[in-house]
Formats: structure tokens, C-alpha cells, sequence
């Protein structure tokens, strides 16, 4: 895969690239980050990596996100966790949350989503310094398509009353959170 940059890469690099410099380029304002199945493992690895970006001058602001919403997440499978822990050389068995969010995490999953099949993060991540931790909850993501459910669709968490009441919420505080 080629990047922005035209230079041939792994296409999860690439991505957390992108990632990465999209949230940067809006530090400051008040921030959600919404990752769905492998785009939670991404966004997971880059907020770890901001965790740890050292600031260019005194006058750099810390990145903050806000919020961190993850749906339909494999980040409880035993293998990914385990990928996780390997690539980052983690001294404790348990992930925990990144630094950089400073208000909530929240994990939606629904139980018959095959992704998120282990749908409890919140006992494989500790909390943070700011004393964040991941929250769970079910939903029920209804999403069918030609009389096929698909509990793994997206748009079909996007739209469960628990996110979209999270969504809006957020919206509602606006700056006066930050």
C-alpha cells in the first residue's frame, strides 16, 4: 500500500500514520476518536504512541482526546491482547488505558457480534494516570441488510441508543469540557 507520501508501506502503518496525523493536526479542540473492529486496534496503538511523543518545544500543548469510543472491538481476544503486550513490551499481563484520553473510554459491543466476541475489556485494560478506565456495554446492534442481521455493522452500532446517546452528549458539552 502506498501512503499520502507516495512511499510504498505496511498498510497498518500507513493507517496509523494517517491516524495519527489527522489527531495532532486537531489537538486542541475537543476531541472524540470513534474506532470500529481493526480500526480499534489502530486507534489504540496510536493513542499509545502519543502517549509516549515527546513535545517539540515548551509551547507544544500535550495532546488530549476526550473521548475514546470503541465498537465491535477484538481488543479482548486473547491473541490480540497478546499481540499487543508483544509489541509493546509491557512489564504488567494487562493492557491499560492510554494517557492521552482524558475523559472516558467507552467500549460498545454487541453479544452476537463475532468480532467482539469477548466484548469485556474493562478487566484486560487498567486504568490510566487520570484515573480513566475502559467502560463496557452491550448494545444491540440491529443492523440488517436483505433479512440478514449483521451484528457487526458499523453504521448499525452507530445508531444504537447508547452510542447515539453518548455522540450527543458529547456534542452538548462541547469546549466546556476541555
Amino acid at each position: 500500500m502506498r501512503g499520502r507520501d507516495g512511499v510504498e508501506a505496511e498498510a497498518r502503518a500507513v493507517l496509523k500514520k494517517d491516524l495519527e496525523n489527522a489527531l495532532v493536526k486537531a489537538n486542541g479542540n475537543n476531541l472524540m476518536l470513534i474506532a470500529h473492529s481493526m480500526g480499534s486496534i489502530i486507534g489504540y496503538d496510536v493513542l499509545r504512541d502519543l502517549d509516549r511523543k515527546p513535545r517539540k518545544s515548551e509551547e507544544e500543548i500535550e495532546f488530549i482526546l476526550h473521548d475514546f469510543i470503541t465498537i465491535g472491538s477484538p481488543l479482548g481476544v486473547g491473541l490480540v491482547k497478546n499481540n499487543v503486550r508483544g509489541e509493546r513490551s509491557y512489564s504488567k499481563p494487562s493492557l491499560r488505558t492510554p494517557t492521552v484520553v482524558k475523559r472516558r473510554w467507552a467500549n460498545y459491543a454487541d453479544r452476537k457480534d463475532p468480532v467482539a466476541f469477548d466484548s469485556h475489556l474493562r478487566d484486560d485494560c487498567g486504568a490510566n494516570s487520570s484515573v480513566v478506565r475502559v467502560e463496557d456495554d452491550l448494545v444491540t446492534n440491529d443492523y440488517t441488510a436483505q433479512d440478514d442481521r449483521n451484528p457487526h455493522k458499523s453504521y448499525g452500532y452507530l445508531r444504537t441508543p447508547e452510542i447515539s446517546m453518548h455522540i450527543q452528549q458529547f456534542i452538548e458539552a462541547g469546549d466546556s469540557n476541555s
